[in-house]
C-alpha cells in the first residue's frame, strides 16, 4: 500500500513492484508520478514482527524540480494506517450500515462485484391445531426462559420439552426446520463494486416495502474472475457495553478484523479481508462454538445457503438500520 504524505498535492498517482526477495530482505522499486515527470526510489526493506504480525515499513523521500515528496509504503500483512483510520472514522460518527460496506470494499481493490438481494421475509409455516395447542402449552415457561437468559425461543421451547418427560410434536420439529430459500423470496442485483455509495443504497432501501429488507452477500466477485467471501456474523446479545465488549472479544478470538455495528437488537460483523468458501464454513463452525453468544440458527441458514447474508436496511419490525460501534484490528 501507499501512502502519501500530506502536503503532496503535486503526485498524480504512486505504485512500487518488488523485484527481489532475498532471506529476509526485499527491493522494491517505488514510482512516484508527477506533472513533469517521474521518480523511481529504490528501497531495500527487511521483514519486522509486530505483536505476532510479520509486516515491513519504509519512508523515502526524493525531490523532483523543488518539490519534496515523502511516501510510505506498507506491505500487505502490516495492518495499515490508513485501514485503521478508516474504520475509527466509520464508528467516531457511527456511520449506517451502507457506508460501513462501501468503505470496507474500498479496501479490498481485488474485489470487482458484488450482489445485494431485496428479501421478502415469510413468516414460519403455520402450526396445525393440535401442535398449536402443544406450543401454546409449552410457551410459558419458554418464553420464561428466553426472557431470563436471552435463551432463542426455538432453544427454550425444545429445553422445556426435553425437561417435561414428553417428546416433542413432529410438527414443531418441521417449524424448527424450516429454511427459506434466498433465490425464491429475493430480488437480486448484482453491483459493481466501484458503483457501491451509501448514496445508491440509500436510495434502494428508501424503495423498501413493509415487509422487505436490503440485504448483502457475503459472495464478492473478483477482478480475476473468481469468487470468495466477505466475513460475517449475526450475534444475539442486546446492545449493551458489556455485551459490545464481549462481542469484540469473540471476533478478536476468531482473529479477524473489521467493523461491530449494532443492529437494534444485536450486533453484526464485518470483516476485512475475503474467505474462500471452505474458509468460510470452517469461520462459521468456530463461529459457533461462541453460541448462544452468535446466533446459531443463522449460522445454520447461512452453512445450507453455501452464503451469508446481512441486512443493511432497517427490519421489518422496526429495527434501525445497524450502524458501527466498534471496529477490530486483525
Amino acid at each position: 500500500m501507499i501512502r502519501l504524505i500530506p502536503g503532496n498535492s503535486s503526485v498524480h498517482t504512486a505504485s512500487f513492484s518488488e523485484t527481489e526477495t532475498l532471506g529476509q530482505h526485499r527491493t522494491r522499486l517505488l514510482t512516484l508520478c508527477f506533472a513533469g515527470g517521474a521518480i523511481t526510489l529504490l528501497d531495500r526493506l527487511r521483514s519486522w514482527s509486530l505483536g505476532g504480525r510479520e509486516g515491513c515499513l519504509v519512508q523515502r523521500t526524493g525531490v523532483v524540480g523543488g518539490s519534496t515528496i515523502t511516501a510510505q509504503c506498507h506491505n500487505a500483512e502490516d495492518p495499515s494506517m490508513e485501514e485503521v483510520s478508516v474504520l475509527a472514522d466509520l464508528v467516531g460518527r457511527q456511520a449506517p450500515a451502507g457506508e460501513v460496506i462501501s468503505c470496507l470494499l474500498d479496501l479490498q481493490p481485488q474485489v470487482s462485484g458484488v450482489q445485494l438481494l431485496r428479501l421478502k421475509v415469510s413468516p414460519s409455516p403455520s402450526l396445525n391445531g393440535g401442535d398449536r395447542a402443544a406450543v401454546t402449552a409449552l410457551s410459558p415457561p419458554a418464553l420464561q426462559l428466553r426472557s431470563e437468559y436471552g435463551v432463542p425461543f426455538w432453544t427454550a421451547l425444545m429445553l422445556t420439552v426435553a425437561h417435561s418427560g414428553d417428546p416433542l410434536p413432529e410438527g414443531i420439529l418441521r417449524a424448527a426446520l424450516f429454511h427459506q430459500d434466498t433465490a425464491a423470496a429475493s430480488l437480486a442485483e448484482d453491483l459493481k463494486a466501484d458503483k457501491i455509495s451509501s448514496k445508491e443504497l440509500k436510495k434502494r432501501i428508501d424503495m423498501l416495502d413493509d415487509n422487505s429488507v436490503l440485504a448483502l452477500a457475503s459472495r464478492i466477485l473478483l477482478r480475476d474472475g473468481g469468487q470468495a467471501h466477505l466475513p460475517m456474523l449475526d450475534f444475539r446479545l442486546k446492545p449493551t457495553p458489556a455485551n459490545l465488549t464481549s462481542t469484540v472479544r469473540v471476533v478478536e478470538q476468531l482473529g479477524l478484523g473489521g467493523v461491530i455495528l449494532d443492529s437494534g437488537n444485536s450486533y453484526h460483523f464485518y470483516g476485512l479481508g475475503l474467505l474462500a468458501q471452505a474458509e468460510l464454513q470452517v469461520f462459521l463452525a468456530k463461529a459457533l462454538l461462541f453460541a448462544p453468544l452468535v446466533d446459531h440458527r443463522w449460522v445454520a441458514h447461512q452453512l445450507i445457503e453455501n452464503s451469508c447474508l446481512l441486512r443493511i436496511s432497517r427490519g421489518i419490525k422496526g429495527q434501525k438500520v445497524p450502524c458501527a460501534v466498534a471496529y477490530v484490528t486483525p
